[in-house]
C-alpha cells in the first residue's frame, strides 16, 4: 500500500490501456498558455510510466512536494509528504504498472504560476483500485513549466462512475 500512495498521481494520465502516455484533455478550446501547463504535466507522467528518473527530476522544482491524503480509512484522513526526489526513488523502484486518467483538468495561469485541478481515477496492474482529485502547482523558470507541488486525495468510494 506505502507504493501505491507513493506513485498514484504521477501516472499516466489519460489512458485507456497500459500504453504510452497521452495528454491529458488537450482540447483545442484551452489557451496556448493552458496548453504548455499540460504539456509539462503530460511531460511528467511520460516518464513516470516510462520510469525516467532524469526527466522526472527535470520537470519538477526540487524543493516541492507531492502529498498524498488517503480518504476513509479512519476518523482523520492519513496524509503524508515526500520531496521529490524520494518521491521519484519510489516510483521508479514499483513494479506495479499504473495508469492514472484525469477528468476535465481546470487550468489557472498568472503569470509566472499556474494551477490545474483535476479528477482522476487509477487503474493498478489493469485493474481499477481507487479515484481522487489531483492539485498542481506549477512555476514558469526560464520559459519553462515546472512542477512545483502536487496534492492528491486518494478514495475507494465514491467514485464517480463507479
Amino acid at each position: 500500500m506505502r507504493y501505491m500512495l507513493v506513485v498514484l498521481p504521477f501516472l499516466v494520465a489519460g489512458l485507456a490501456t497500459q500504453a504510452k502516455p497521452g495528454p491529458p484533455s488537450q482540447s483545442s478550446a484551452r489557451t496556448a498558455e493552458e496548453r504548455e501547463v499540460l504539456a509539462t504535466i503530460d511531460r511528467f507522467f511520460a516518464a513516470v510510466h516510462d520510469k525516467d528518473r532524469a526527466t522526472m527530476l527535470a520537470s519538477v522544482i526540487p524543493e516541492g512536494l507531492a502529498t498524498g491524503v488517503r480518504m476513509g480509512e479512519g476518523p482523520q484522513p492519513f496524509m503524508r509528504s515526500w520531496h521529490w526526489a524520494t518521491y521519484i526513488e519510489n516510483q521508479t523502484g514499483s513494479p506495479q504498472r499504473f495508469v492514472e486518467r484525469l477528468f476535465g483538468p481546470e487550468i489557472k495561469v498568472e503569470g509566472e504560476v499556474a494551477m490545474v485541478w483535476a479528477r482522476y481515477e487509477l487503474l493498478v496492474d489493469g485493474s481499477f483500485d481507487h479515484c481522487g482529485v489531483d492539485h498542481f502547482d506549477l512555476v514558469r523558470r526560464d520559459g519553462k513549466w515546472l512542477v512545483y507541488n502536487l496534492t492528491w486525495t486518494n478514495q475507494k468510494s465514491g467514485c464517480p462512475g463507479r
